[in-house]
């Protein structure tokens, strides 16, 4: 049996890759986003990000995931292809 993915929030920051075939869903309330295979309609991963992921950017190139994240004020960056957390950059003081 086939597992589907059902989302139910108030509000979804979603960002696609450039192929259309993975989408990157902010977590804010557990400070991760989830990485989604669109195709099959599952989580690949989740990944800890900055406190309270709220917007999603994926690079020119598709290699990378840019999340601003609303508390600390900083950017979590992902690599798409480990799909980890490769760098964060804090807040500029």
């Amino acid at each position: 049996m086939r597992k589907q993915i059902l989302f139910i929030a108030t509000l979804a920051i979603i960002g696609l890759s450039a192929a259309g075939k993975t989408a990157f869903i902010t977590n804010s309330s557990n400070n991760s986003v989830s990485v989604i295979d669109v195709a099959n309609n599952i989580v690949i991963a989740t990944i800890p990000v900055g406190s309270c992921p709220a917007r999603v950017s994926v690079g020119p190139d598709g290699n990378k995931v840019y999340l601003a994240n609303f508390y600390d004020s900083s950017i979590s960056i992902i690599n798409t292809v480990s799909n980890s957390k490769s760098n964060i950059i804090p807040k500029l003081k």
